[in-house]
């Protein structure tokens, strides 16, 4: 007889009308074994007050969580951080410190990829923790949501319930492959893959690695199995609640998987479903960041509520993704917003001069010195004065968060959304599906292309460089400029495309010499994790 999770799941009934109308035991007498047996015949209403406490906690995974780094604890930030800070150490992305001076300490062996992924590092330990944290939380719920029990209660709230939690065990999963194991098409088919755990004990035993095979057979499996609960469950497209595991984030986990497993077809056909739901992408006015002060003030005014990236009520594209009250604002601005913290980041050059003239989102990016910036503080314009340089980004600027006026703009308190998963990356997973096949990725890209230089070239006419002449080459190269400074995603693909860390030729990195190669991307598994499995085997 288990207890260990009865008073997670049983505890709102203690106060409610339905811990009596179901006539059960106090909540620490309460077995695995009963809760079983209610929920064979429960009602949906009944569904919910059991198992909804631990349940709906699986989608806040995407964004809860810590980060440990080696000179410091970065534990209060969101799960973004993670994300965000892979693309430091990439080419794409030049980080500096306030009045644009190198970075130095935490900041600056990122930047460096200083013990970035060796097994004794904290670094290492951080993504490990983050990934298997998700599963855990998982398998609490999962272990009740059996496929007998389905097989006798045809409640929806189940079925949507364990679409939720095949959803977050795929993209858990699928997280750590990315991190942990050799890219699967690009040499590490042939490895070894993760311990696979799908079910949560207090005493689970060490499990051995599975080969990276038959992980992503398991990661396939569950995404896929997740988009049929949810269907079932008549779970569609929700919209208007971007923290909801719809169709639209199962469906994006499972291309996202397909994709780093070399599973062309279903990357394919994943991505139409989504962009049959999601038609309009952000429009020039709601993707680059402008300056809205008059033309007379001493101040510059960028408003997050105006734009895409800080605002998701401005972006039709946002599949998932979290509002400043849900405390998102954290990791986003405090590694890519220049106008509310001390990092700034800008564009490496070399992808700078790859975009062609009369694409808009070149605009997001100031070429020039940007000289002095003083921060809000109780209104703008009144806080710290610092140097900016050039090549700075305005994706994602903001000084006038969500509600705030510029008398009351304050960057301790800045209000800004954060978008995780978008439909411009849909269509660049599509593309690049069609690419990895041996065909033409144009009409999968050309709605992107049009939006992004409003008309003036489709993606037959846009101007590449000369360096760029393959169709998965075009496809790597938008995906650069389109996903630029969004979730950790230059690192991850440079894994699969086997592309290093190599700034020679950049004439604003601040270390134009370094490189990083492709087999040291793969960061070490911990040796916590070593020290405490016996039936761990490295590769």
């Amino acid at each position: 007889m288990k207890k260990y999770l009865i008073a997670l799941s049983l505890v709102g009934l203690v106060t409610t009308s339905c811990y009596e109308k179901l006539n059960i035991a106090p909540p620490n007498s309460i077995t695995d074994e009963m809760v079983q047996e209610l929920l064979r015949t429960a009602d949906e209403k009944t569904v919910v007050t059991i198992l909804g406490g631990m349940a709906d906690n699986i989608p806040t995974l995407f964004k809860g969580g810590g980060y440990s780094t080696f000179n410091g604890p970065y534990y209060f930030y969101d799960y973004q951080q993670q994300l965000v800070l892979r693309n430091i150490t990439g080419n794409d992305l030049v980080t500096s410190a306030t009045d644009y001076t190198a970075p130095s300490g935490d900041h600056g062996n990122l930047y460096a990829g200083i013990n970035l992924n060796g097994a004794s590092q904290e670094v290492s330990s951080a993504y490990w923790t983050r990934g298997y944290s998700l599963i855990t939380s998982t398998n609490k719920v999962m272990n009740y949501l059996t496929d007998e029990l389905l097989n006798e209660n045809a409640s929806l709230t189940l079925r949507k319930y364990k679409g939720w939690g095949q959803v977050m065990r795929a993209y858990a999963y699928n997280y750590l492959m990315e991190s942990y194991v050799d890219a699967y098409t690009n040499g590490g088919s042939s490895k070894l893959g993760l311990s696979i755990y799908t079910k949560y004990s207090i005493n689970n035993p060490p499990v051995a690695r599975s080969s990276a095979k038959e992980t992503y057979d398991s990661i396939l499996t569950w995404a896929k199995d997740g988009v049929k609960l949810l269907k079932d469950a008549q779970v569609g497209y929700t919209k208007d609640d971007p923290t909801d595991i719809d169709l639209g984030v199962a469906n994006f986990v499972l291309a996202r998987a397909a994709l780093c497993a070399g599973d062309w077809a279903t990357v394919i056909s994943a991505c139409d479903e989504i962009l049959a739901a999601y038609p309009t992408l952000m429009n020039e006015s709601q993707y680059v960041g402008v300056n809205e002060a008059p033309t007379s003030a001493d101040y510059v005014a960028y408003f997050a509520e105006h734009k895409g990236f800080t605002c998701l009520k401005q972006n039709p594209e946002v599949i998932l993704g979290y509002t400043y009250n849900l405390k998102a604002y954290g990791a986003a601005s405090y590694w890519t917003n220049n106008l509310a913290t001390p990092n700034i980041a800008s564009i490496d050059t070399r992808l700078y001069d790859k975009i062609a003239e009369g694409d808009y989102r070149k605009d997001n990016f100031h070429k020039d010195v940007w000289g002095p910036y003083t921060t809000p503080l109780n209104k703008i314009n009144d806080g710290t004065t610092y140097q900016m340089g050039p090549y700075m980004n305005v994706k994602f600027a903001a000084n006038v968060g969500i509600g705030q006026t510029v008398e009351t703009a304050s960057s301790a308190s800045l209000n800004i959304d954060y978008c995780m998963f978008r439909v411009s990356e849909v269509i660049l997973m599509k593309a690049e599906a069609l690419a990895q096949q041996g065909g033409s990725a144009n009409a999968a890209l050309d709605p992107l292309i049009q939006e992004r230089t409003n008309g003036r070239y489709t993606a037959a006419t846009y101007p590449y460089p000369s360096d760029v002449t393959s169709e998965l080459q075009k496809v790597q190269l938008q995906t650069r400029i389109e996903m630029w400074g969004e979730g950790g995603l230059e690192w991850f693909n440079n894994r699969r495309w086997n592309i290093p860390v190599n700034r020679q030729g950049s004439t604003n990195h601040w270390n134009s010499a370094m490189q990083f190669p492709v087999s040291q991307m793969t960061t070490s598994i911990p040796m916590q994790e070593i020290n405490t499995n016996p039936n761990l085997v490295l590769d």
